[in-house]
């Protein structure tokens, strides 16, 4: 019955009170639901974990996660571009823009092992094994550290290093962004998606190298000031750390345009892109 009513969902735009409805009409099956295959947008094919996390929920009931955030990677990214998706999860962003740019190659990089599978697997059902590489590490400044990853079954898009959402923690290794430049000895990265709930600031620094050319790739990030408080700094660091190496900060609105950020935000939330080309 719930494959159903997602199904129905589908079939209809968004609109005012959709997910309060479907939430309504799921939740006998909220619980209990477990690897739901789906067909979303693009003719994308999704195995989701539970139908109970925002993730899994939206792909659910719209077939896409965060349309505005894919459209804005589908515009920004060149012909033949490199992305990388850093904090990838279950592939909600990378699979539907692979699915819609065949041109492109994309780097997915995903810290919780049990995650980390249904990345593969979803990459897997989607055919783009020769357009996505998944790696299952943590992305930090250092290479090689040995590390915590907390991340719970209810709500595994919202796994950390940090015990916030979860106390189940599996140990994984770190990885730089530099490192994974030289790794696949990239000579350019044009884009870089990255939500890893707070430690932004240190997988900028850990590409310093690739951060500080002239040719340095977009990247496109979340802000929350209590989750970069939990990653032990001070909100706002990881935009300090983006200016200094010469990136101009931009919001991207719900709406999908953007609006030009003159000073470092420290409370709140936002969806910032960071670009050493002027958008505005």
């Amino acid at each position: 019955m719930y494959k159903l009513i997602g199904k129905t969902a589908r079939l209809f735009g968004e609109f005012k009170g959709k997910k309060r409805i479907t939430r309504a009409l799921l939740a006998p099956f909220a619980t209990t639901a477990r690897d739901i295959e789906i067909k979303g947008h693009f003719g994308c094919t999704y195995l989701l974990p539970n139908i109970q996390e925002s993730v899994a929920f939206e792909l659910f009931v719209n077939g896409i996660y965060e349309r505005e955030t894919h459209e804005f990677l589908l515009d920004s990214l060149p012909k033949k571009g490199i992305f990388f998706d850093i904090g990838a999860n279950i592939g909600s962003v990378a699979i539907p823009l692979c699915r819609q740019r065949p041109d492109i190659r994309c780097i997915c990089v995903e810290a919780s092992s049990w995650v980390y599978r249904y990345l593969v697997e979803n990459i897997s059902k989607n055919e783009l094994s020769t357009m996505i590489t998944g790696i299952n590490k943590a992305v930090s400044d250092k290479n090689g550290d040995i590390v915590s990853f907390y991340s719970d079954e209810k709500v595994f898009g919202k796994g950390s290093m940090s015990p916030v959402f979860s106390n189940k923690d599996t140990k994984v290794e770190t990885i730089t962004i530099d490192h994974l430049v030289d790794r696949f000895d990239f000579s350019r990265v044009d884009v870089i998606k990255i939500d890893i709930e707070g430690f932004e600031f240190f997988a900028f620094k850990g590409g310093g190298k690739l951060l500080e050319g002239n040719n340095a790739p977009m990247i496109l990030f979340e802000f929350v000031d209590w989750a970069e408080r939990h990653a032990g700094i001070a909100p706002g660091e990881a935009q300090r750390f983006l200016i200094t190496k010469g990136y101009m900060l931009y919001q991207l609105l719900l709406d999908g345009s953007l609006q030009i950020q003159e000073s470092i935000l420290e409370n709140g939330t936002a969806m910032f892109i960071a670009s050493k080309k002027k958008l505005l």
